[in-house]
């Protein structure tokens, strides 16, 4: 009777251990889809919208020569180039001189906690 006894107590101890592992790598693969949603919504704003670039784009035009160049937050208010974060979206504007040259560009960067739905 004892060796039954033994043998459940052991039966549960492995099942919980082995339960508290898989809870583990649930949450982390339930935190890796989350990251993968967000993701996939910022590519299909970019590829519905041409204007929306990433933060990578916008430094590539800041060192451009004879170009004027403005960075503004969701606020309105000016960035410097170290506050851009590569991942970000940014809208577009691009202003062209009177030969079809290209000469200014604003970035506004887009608040993605707008985009987000409501229903959790």
């Amino acid at each position: 009777m004892t060796r039954v006894i033994v043998l459940i107590l052991i039966l549960v101890l492995t099942l919980s251990l082995f339960g508290i592992a898989v809870l583990g790598q649930a949450s982390g693969a339930r935190e890796l889809a989350e990251r993968g949603t967000i993701e996939q919504d910022k590519v299909n704003m970019m590829l519905s919208n041409p204007n929306i670039v990433t933060g990578n784009t916008v430094k590539s035009y800041i060192d451009r020569d004879g170009l004027s160049v403005d960075v503004n937050d969701e606020d309105e208010n000016n960035l410097d180039e170290d506050e851009i974060v590569e991942g970000a979206l940014f809208k577009m504007e691009k202003t062209y001189d009177e030969d079809g040259e290209l000469s200014k560009v604003r970035f506004n960067r887009v608040d993605l906690s707008k985009n987000k739905d409501d229903d959790d």
